[in-house]
Parts: C-alpha cells; sequence; structure tokens
C-alpha cells in the first residue's frame, strides 16, 4: 500500500488556514469581568485616584480627565529605617500633581505595578462580526463557543510612577485579525501577522513613552493612553461598536515587574517560518505535513512478515527500562520500540497510537531507557572528563515530554524518578540503584520523612513548562540550602578547600558526603569500566542471537525447499523404477 506526498502548492495553503485559525484565537476574559480577571492575576481594579479601598469607584470605568491611580501612590512598602519619597534632585515632590516623577533612596520590599488594559473586545460581538464574514450566520458550535465577557486587544504594565515597563507591550493577533477582515473580508491574507506585529509594537511602544521637557521619561495619563487605544483602532481598522477603549488598570504588589502578556498563540511564529521556507524544513516538519510520505506503508496486525522484520535481534536496543514486576513489552510495542530506535536515531517523525490503558506510556520508557544508554556510551568515551566533555552535546540525548494534558506529561516526566512507580523493587532495594536520591525527592516536592518506596530514586527528569516550574527547579536543584547539588559539587571540586573550613555542611553533604577530587576520578574509571564491560557482555549476546536468528532464517529456508526436493527424489524414485522394469525386460528378451 503507497501514499502519495502532498504538493507544497497544498500544504502551503494549508499551513495559511492553519495560521489564520491561529491568529483569530480570541484570549477571553469571561468569568467575574474585570474584576474577575484583577484577582485571577493576583491583583486589585484601581481606575482612579481615591481614598477608598475597594468599591465601585474604583471599578468604573477610567475617563480621560480622570486621574490615574499610580499619580496618587503612596510609598506604604518602605520600611520605616529608609529615606522619605524625595524627587530626582533631591527635592520633595508633589504626590498626585501630574508630571513629578517620585523617587525614594533605599530598596522597597515589593513594589506596585499597574497592568493596563489598553483595549478590549466584546466576545459576542466579536463572533457574530466572525460568522458574518464566513458566511456561518446560524452556528451549529454556538453552544460549546465562549460568548461572554471580553476578548484581551492589548494590554502593557506601568511602574509605581506610570512609565512603560520595557518588553511589557503586547497586541491580541485576534484584534489584528478582525481588522483584517474589515478591509478584505474572508479572502484577507492573516499569515502577515509576523511581520506587522513586530512594527506595531514599535510605533505604539514609541507612543506610548512619552518626555518633558528636559527629555526624562514622563508619566502618563489616562487621556494619553485612551489617545494611543484610540489611534491603534483606528490603524486597525476595527470598527468602533468592537473596541472596548482602555477599560481599566490592576494594581499588583512584586518585588520586579510581571512579565508582559503573550496575547498570541505560540504556534504563530513556528507556522510562519515553516511557511516561509517550506522546502528547507525538517525532516520531522516535513513527515507532519505530509511533504514526505513513507515508500509503502503496512498493517501491524495482518502483515507477519513485516512484523517479523521488527523483531529482528539485530533491531533490539541494548537497555530496558526496568519496571516493576521486570515485565517483557507485547509483540507490537516492542516492534514499535524497535522501530523508533531504528528510524529516529537522527530525526524524523514517529507516531503510536492507541486508546488509554493499551501500554503507550510503558514503551515509551524503554525509549528512555535506550537514549540514557546512548549517552552514557558516549561519555564512556571520555577517558577524563575532568578535561572537558569535548565535542559532546547532552542537549543531544535530552526527551522534552509536551502535551496539551498535563497528566499525560506527569505520567512520564513526574513518575520516572519515583522509586515504586517506575522500578522494579529488585532495582532500587535490592540493587541500591540511587543517583543524588535526596536531590531528587526535594525536587519532585517530597519529604525525605517518606516511605522509602514513595520517595525518588534519582535525579532524571523534572516538571518544566512555565517560567514558574523552571524557576523552581532551578533553585531547589542548585542552590537549595538543605538538598541542592551547588555546595556538594563544589566541595568535590573547588580548587580552595579552605573556604569550606568552620562553615556547615548541608543536609545532603552530610547523608551522602561529598568524595575528593581523586576519589572522584577513581569512582569514574570504576563506573566507565563496569559499564564497558556490561556493554560488551550485551553486544555478545545480541550478536549471539543474531547469528542464532540468521541460522533460524537459513533453516527456514531450507525447509521452505524440502517440500520441492521431496517431489523431486519421489519424481527420480519414480524414473529409476521406471528403468530398472525396463532393465528387466530387456535382460529377457
Amino acid at each position: 500500500m503507497t501514499s502519495k506526498a502532498f504538493s507544497r502548492d497544498t500544504v502551503r495553503n494549508a499551513l495559511k488556514s492553519w495560521i489564520g485559525v491561529e491568529v483569530l484565537t480570541p484570549g477571553i476574559v469571561e468569568e467575574g469581568g474585570w474584576n474577575g480577571y484583577a484577582q485571577a492575576i493576583g491583583g486589585q481594579l484601581r481606575n482612579r485616584v481615591t481614598e477608598a479601598q475597594t468599591g465601585q469607584s474604583l471599578w468604573d470605568t477610567p475617563d480621560d480627565e480622570d486621574i490615574a491611580p499610580w499619580f496618587g501612590e503612596v510609598q506604604t512598602e518602605i520600611t520605616e529605617a529608609e529615606d522619605p519619597i524625595a524627587s530626582p534632585d533631591g527635592q520633595a515632590a508633589s504626590i498626585g500633581e501630574r508630571g513629578a516623577i517620585p523617587a525614594r533612596k533605599g530598596q522597597l520590599k515589593s513594589r506596585p505595578w499597574y497592568k493596563i488594559v489598553l483595549a478590549a473586545m466584546p466576545t459576542a460581538g466579536a463572533m457574530k462580526f466572525l460568522d458574518g464574514v464566513f458566511g456561518d450566520e446560524v452556528d451549529e458550535d454556538t453552544v460549546d463557543r465562549k460568548m461572554r465577557g471580553n476578548v484581551l486587544a492589548a494590554t502593557l504594565i506601568l511602574d509605581e510612577f506610570g512609565i512603560l515597563v520595557p518588553d511589557s507591550m503586547a497586541f491580541a493577533s485576534f484584534a489584528w485579525g478582525i481588522g483584517k477582515l474589515c478591509a478584505d473580508g474572508a479572502t484577507a491574507d492573516l499569515s502577515a501577522w509576523e511581520n506587522e506585529e513586530s512594527s506595531l509594537l514599535h510605533e505604539v511602544t514609541a507612543r506610548l513613552s512619552p518626555t518633558d521637557a528636559e527629555g526624562r521619561p514622563r508619566p502618563l495619563s489616562w487621556q494619553d493612553l485612551r489617545d494611543v487605544s484610540r489611534k491603534l483602532r483606528t490603524e486597525l481598522g476595527v470598527p468602533e461598536e468592537l473596541w472596548i477603549v482602555t477599560p481599566c488598570a490592576i494594581r499588583t504588589l512584586n518585588k520586579d515587574p510581571p512579565s508582559g502578556d503573550i496575547l498570541a498563540t505560540f504556534y504563530l511564529r513556528d507556522l510562519a517560518a515553516i511557511e516561509r521556507d517550506l522546502p528547507g524544513v525538517p525532516a520531522a516538519t516535513r513527515a507532519y505535513l505530509g511533504l514526505d510520505r513513507p515508500e509503502r506503508t503496512w498493517d501491524a496486525l495482518s502483515d507477519r512478515r513485516q512484523l517479523s522484520h521488527l523483531l529482528q535481534p539485530a533491531l533490539f536496543p541494548l537497555a530496558r527500562w526496568p519496571g516493576p514486576g521486570l515485565h517483557p513489552l507485547t509483540l507490537l510495542q516492542q516492534g514499535a520500540v524497535n522501530a523508533a530506535v531504528r528510524d529516529l536515531s537522527q530525526q524524523g517523525l514517529f507516531a503510536v497510537n492507541g486508546p488509554p490503558g493499551t501500554g503507550k506510556t510503558t514503551l515509551l520508557r524503554d525509549v528512555v531507557a535506550h537514549v540514557l544508554t546512548s549517552r552514557a556510551e558516549r561519555l564512556a568515551d571520555i577517558e577524563k572528563p575532568w578535561n572537558g566533555l569535548g565535542d559532546i552535546d547532552l542537549r543531544d540525548y535530552a526527551i522534552v515530554v509536551a502535551s496539551n494534558n498535563n497528566a499525560a506529561v506527569e505520567n512520564i516526566s513526574l513518575e520516572l524518578p519515583l522509586r515504586e512507580k517506575a522500578l522494579d523493587p529488585s532495582i532500587w532495594k535490592e540493587g541500591s540503584l540511587t543517583h543524588f536520591s535526596h536531590t531528587a525527592t526535594h525536587v519532585l516536592g517530597l519529604s525525605q520523612k517518606e516511605d522509602e518506596a514513595r520517595k525518588a530514586w534519582g535525579v532524571m527528569a523534572a516538571k518544566l513548562g512555565n517560567s514558574n516550574n523552571r524557576y523552581e527547579f532551578h533553585q531547589r536543584f542548585w542552590f537549595d540550602k538543605d538538598w541542592g547539588l551547588s555546595e556538594w559539587l563544589d566541595r568535590v571540586w573547588s580548587p580552595n578547600q579552605s573556604r569550606f573550613e568552620g562553615k556547615e555542611p548541608s543536609r545532603l553533604c552530610k547523608v551522602d558526603p561529598p568524595p575528593t577530587r581523586e576519589q572522584a576520578r577513581a569512582e569514574w574509571r570504576k563506573a566507565r569500566s563496569e559499564f564497558r564491560i556490561a556493554m560488551e557482555k550485551c553486544e555478545r549476546l545480541r550478536s549471539g542471537l543474531i547469528e542464532t536468528a540468521r541460522a533460524q532464517d537459513r533453516l527456514r529456508l531450507l525447509e521452505s525447499g524440502k517440500p520441492a526436493l521431496q517431489e523431486k527424489l519421489r519424481g527420480a524414485l519414480h524414473d529409476r523404477e521406471d528403468a530398472e522394469r525396463a532393465l528387466v525386460v530387456d535382460e529377457e528378451r
């Protein structure tokens, strides 16, 4: 069975459609309106200067003439020992005076920041507009779509002085896309978003960065912000009834400025790059898009010959994941692992499909075992790693587990380091397998007092993804005062060991004392030797299995020729009998 690859034009049109869908994917603020949104991001609506701490006066949409709340900011976060507010030239500044930029000496424990919703769009109106553009006035999917609330169109961050925080301006691709559809209808080219976004950001950021007569940054007023919002709507070409001008400011307290919003999907930049350089995309992308197709496809459930080929000993990876029970993979699981190892040695795409509970995670663990062993083989080639890793890039042996389902990711990344979830007891209990298990347990957020079976056996996976997860991992893994590896490694390798004299060792250093330099080198040589011996043994065993498989193939070939030979033998015997009978008759004459 063969399949035909798609043409570049077909794929390019599909990419443009995909980009259009992503551009018109809105970020909707639905539950609780702007007040609910403020609470969701840990802040409070504060739309004007008022003595009230809560209530309608803070929530009502600001007008051009309202005094923005940062002009009345009181620096209550300053400690008593710090200096009072002063202007940059040392003179007292009048709080609430437009144009004055309060400043202080000393440091704040936390500072006020303001997230400004520069513009929003009514969700129901925007969706109705899209239905009209695409001729879908009565949408059968309406019951499943979010129709309430507002779509974020543009946001930014101001500091407590009303000054724009650099790189905090964000635009929604959705708002830009609506403007394009207004101008060009359903045939609008939405693939130009990436190019136009950067120029829009540059222009609007410049408008939001006014200076005073002396060239210093000037605080923004509500009129400044709302004028920029109205001008942006005009430039985008969005109808006035679909544009909400600067509905609110949200005050938060943080030591550092909040991150700017992402109001366009992550895929847009990558999709645009692929569309620009379609002939040069990597093999995995070409396969995913259908530019490259397999020369021949086959059914693993019915084609026993092809499956048998995949199960040749030569295709088996040398490593298996020692999961609970040490059960072997099924034939189809093993075939999938062998095919993945064979086909993805350099690059490519490999799909494994199956309903829940059919063993996809189990076979993926064997792929992980193969990657770990491949990395160990490369490292074992290094005689003295303390002189450097040479041309080895350890990222070539890393695995990213990604999904739109957090539970699916955690089945892999959070269970692989756990003893009872990932390993047979004979491995972690009797075999004493451990690799910085205390640090690994801490990285997973588990107590060191947990039952041994519920602790981690080693550092091999981490829950990353968003910036908070990455920061948490970085702190726990390296710099935690009790279980971080930074001090442990310093004590092993620091040329100045005297700096640790009189310093209380970390808990990790106490329960797992770091070796000296020479001990560490000796342990490396020992581990390297044992690993290479084990690999050589596995190679010999596999070579023996390969020869056995070849002998079986030869035997099957001989067996397959046996019926024909037997038929020839029967024919020969028959001819002999005929010849013998003819000879007897001749002698009688």
